[in-house]
């Protein structure tokens, strides 16, 4: 498995994401109904772009921060495979988005690496949440997924890129 490959072939599309900074706040208050009655649909196209648009708009209004938080545990505990989670609109910083809501998306994570053999793209995506506020978990993450995937360039040059950032 090419985790690049993989993450092309999920219906991810960066290109849908473009524009969520200008997403009206109907729109966003529609999406957010939508998301509040789903019953068990997972509406993960919605669910990013509520969390691009609101990493665009945190900075301006904190209660994004708690949002796009809120969106992205969600992700965690129910699609923690979704390459979604290892793009950098998933990112979430001690210093920008506040170590509290760091911590929370840390905790959901060790939860789901608590998993005897956790998914080759869990540990992707794990490793590229910990890169922003905890390099050695980030570490062990990449060093057992070279475990599973050792030809993997992607996996292999993660690892590269931690080990530069320590």
């Amino acid at each position: 498995m090419n985790i690049d490959d993989e993450f092309e072939s999920l219906h991810f599309s960066e290109a849908a994401l473009q524009g969520s900074d200008g997403l009206s706040l109907e729109r966003v208050s529609s999406i957010e109904k939508v998301l509040c009655d789903v019953g068990d649909k997972p509406h993960l196209n919605l669910r990013f772009q509520l969390i691009a648009h609101y990493k665009f708009v945190s900075k301006a209004d904190t209660s994004a921060t708690l949002k796009k938080i809120s969106q992205l545990l969600w992700l965690v505990e129910n699609y923690p495979e979704h390459p979604f989670l290892a793009s950098p609109w998933s990112e979430v910083s001690p210093q920008a988005d506040g170590p509290d809501a760091y911590e929370q998306v840390k905790l959901a994570w060790l939860d789901k690496l608590k998993v005897n053999k956790p998914e080759p793209q869990v540990l992707y995506n794990a490793a590229h949440f910990f890169k922003f506020g905890d390099l050695q978990l980030a570490e062990t993450c990449l060093l057992k997924l070279v475990e599973v995937l050792p030809n993997d360039p992607a996996v292999v040059n993660a690892l590269e890129r931690i080990r530069r950032m320590k």
